[in-house]
């Protein structure tokens, strides 16, 4: 069926737990802040939303999230998408 193994989003998300917010310390994910992760072909895609006192790492947080996921086997491509944190209403 397929070449390897398939790629989950679970998977995706689990790849993620390893990029922490520079700003509390904690992971992304447990955060909330990972959203829309999409699958397809072992093509990666998702949004992340980058808090406020993190606005200066963006490109650091991006680096990080496609290293995380692209060592997750069958991975071929990875995509994320980074968006300022909507702040609360």
């Amino acid at each position: 069926m397929a070449m390897s193994q398939a790629v989950t989003s679970a998977m995706v998300l689990d790849a993620l737990r390893k990029v922490t917010d520079p700003g509390s310390g904690k992971d992304l994910v447990s955060l909330g802040l990972v959203v829309n992760v999409r699958v397809q072909q072992g093509k990666v895609s998702f949004d992340v939303y980058v808090p406020a006192h993190a606005e200066g790492h963006k490109d650091a947080l991006r680096e990080q999230c496609v290293k995380a996921v692209k060592a997750v086997p069958g991975v071929v491509a990875v995509m994320p998408n980074l968006f300022p944190k909507p702040k609360p209403r």
